[in-house]
């Protein structure tokens, strides 16, 4: 039976990806630190909307919350293009979300580097964003279009809420990363987050079941969706692929991931009222009566 060539096709992403990433190095020995970022930023996103299907959005900038909250910048942003998901494009591309239609958020880098706390510093952002930021939870028994089951009835979903955010981090290679460095920049946070971070040479740090054997552990089931529940035998692990797609295979699980928690995500639209009651709220204005059309 024949089999689908997953690897070839993410192999082409990855080899126009890790040639980006060889621009960022050259562009960067320069001294244009802003313009090496989009060196490797741009052709991500850019895959990005060729794989996914066209009611998402990939775009980059901020999230804004219905109290006119905006976040740190984010150098991937995944969307509802349904949902009228930008409230404004500045000059320089940078865009405006409403957090509503947010499904995932993502940091790119060219390389890992120990002293910069990349991973801390994106998650502390991520953390801030969905603890000082509004959206309304939305339930397991809503099934879209405003359509709410009632009592009694079940849409099948076994998430407490189906708007949970997705992050992720990509880096162009490993550099001096080690798992230790890891665990010491994450252990002041909660540990859900980033809940991928793909290496383009080859390696993948996410949640996994680990299985205790009487040769060691042995790895189980990946845990890629926006939020696991806690037990004791999923761990953060790094995976490095040590075959002829390791590139490709850090890239595959990274997409598969995305694809699985988009096609399990439901949001709502925008409860634009609010954003109007926050604009009047904190502006100046006089109102007056029109006399009634009879």
């Amino acid at each position: 039976m024949k089999k689908f060539p997953i690897f070839d096709v993410y192999r082409q992403e990855a080899e126009r990806l890790l040639n980006a990433k060889k621009s960022v190095s050259v562009i960067h020995s320069t001294g244009n630190i802003d313009a090496s970022g989009d060196e490797l930023e741009i052709p991500f996103r850019e895959m990005l909307t060729r794989r996914l299907p066209s009611k998402y959005l990939v775009g980059h900038g901020h999230i804004v919350d219905q109290h006119l909250n905006v976040s740190p910048q984010y150098d991937v942003i995944i969307a509802d293009s349904n949902a009228t998901p930008i409230l404004y494009e500045g000059e320089n591309g940078t865009q405006y979300f409403p957090y509503e239609s947010v499904y995932a958020v993502g940091e790119i880098k060219s390389s890992y580097y120990k002293n910069n706390k990349q991973p801390q510093k994106f998650v502390e952002n991520v953390e801030r964003l969905l603890t000082n930021f509004h959206r309304e939870d939305v339930p397991k028994n809503y099934i879209g279009h405003g359509i709410t089951l009632g009592d009694g009835l079940s849409s099948g979903i076994q998430v407490d809420k189906q708007n949970e955010i997705l992050s992720f981090m990509v880096f162009g290679s490993l550099n001096d990363f080690d798992e230790e460095d890891l665990a010491k920049q994450l252990s002041s946070l909660n540990g859900e987050h980033p809940n991928i971070m793909c290496f383009l040479d080859g390696t993948v740090v996410t949640k996994a079941h680990l299985e205790l054997t009487s040769q060691g552990f042995k790895l189980g089931p990946l845990a890629l969706a926006a939020k696991e529940k806690r037990v004791p035998d999923f761990h953060k692990v790094s995976i490095k692929f040590t075959n002829e797609h390791a590139s490709a295979s850090s890239l595959t699980v990274l997409m598969l991931s995305l694809f699985q928690h988009l096609s399990r995500t439901m949001l709502k639209e925008p409860p634009f009222r609010a954003y109007i009651e926050s604009i009047l709220g904190g502006s100046s204005y006089q109102a007056v009566r029109i006399k009634d059309l009879s």
